[in-house]
């Protein structure tokens, strides 16, 4: 039994769908049928590393990177902040952590007041 006389936005909208349920189960199945066809697709587009997908301006640019310079096809940049240069606690920390690392690499130390090759 209901408590108000009002019918809201939910109650039409479930009158509708319980009216017309067996064209709402059509429609479900033919998206269920077309998602299945394409899906078999899809880990193409994410193949290598998903973020430059192949042939793109960004793929050819990190292969000629690779090439060139022998980067390598993922790079991560840490951008760290220190008023006192490469000589302060918390940055000679950080390079040691860096080149702990299994394939870490450290190229250029950039500060505020000088570049380091290290």
């Amino acid at each position: 039994m209901r408590e108000t006389k009002t019918i809201g936005f939910y109650w039409r909208w479930c009158q509708a769908m319980y009216q017309f349920r067996w064209i709402v189960l059509v429609l479900w199945i033919v998206l269920l049928a077309g998602f299945s066809l394409v899906a078999p697709n899809a880990p193409d587009l994410f193949k290598e590393n998903g973020f430059t997908p192949y042939g793109t301006e960004s793929d050819l640019e990190t292969k000629q990177l690779k090439d060139d310079f022998g980067f390598p096809s993922s790079t991560l940049s840490i951008v760290y902040k220190s008023d006192q240069g490469p000589d302060d606690l918390q940055t000679t920390e950080l390079i040691k952590t860096i080149r702990e690392l299994d394939s870490g690499r450290l190229e250029t130390l950039v500060t505020g007041k000088a570049t380091y090759d290290v």
